[in-house]
């Protein structure tokens, strides 16, 4: 197998594995994640904010590992971890988690730019 598309494969089973696994514990314990939600800023309960963000990133993992939207997929899972890199740096200032989820944004964003 070529080089360039074992790196491919790699980069997307990498980006799928983080989104499905912090999607599904999302999903199934959201009381672990009410931490990171800023709760002052919203008038409702953060678990719902949870559950509909951990959706979302089970939904980018899917479309990911299926091959479905790639390009799609990867430009709104880097938006999504925009916003997790801007909450962790106005929620805890620059931290080690900030560096761990830019990096991982940019993994990310690198697949928007596969060609097929």
């Amino acid at each position: 197998m070529e080089k360039n598309r074992i790196r491919h494969y790699l980069a997307v089973a990498a980006s799928a594995f983080i989104f499905l696994v912090f999607g599904v514990w999302e999903l199934i314990n959201p009381q672990y994640w009410a931490g990171f939600v800023p709760a002052s800023l919203f008038n409702f309960n953060p678990t719902i904010l949870i559950i509909v963000h951990g959706i979302i990133l089970t939904l980018l993992g899917v479309w990911l590992i299926t091959g479905k939207w790639l390009r799609v997929a990867a430009i709104a899972g880097t938006l999504v971890m925009a916003q997790i890199v801007l909450s962790l740096i106005v929620s805890s200032g620059f931290s080690d988690l900030v560096v761990r989820d830019f990096t991982i944004m940019l993994f990310v964003l690198s697949l928007a730019f596969e060609e097929k």
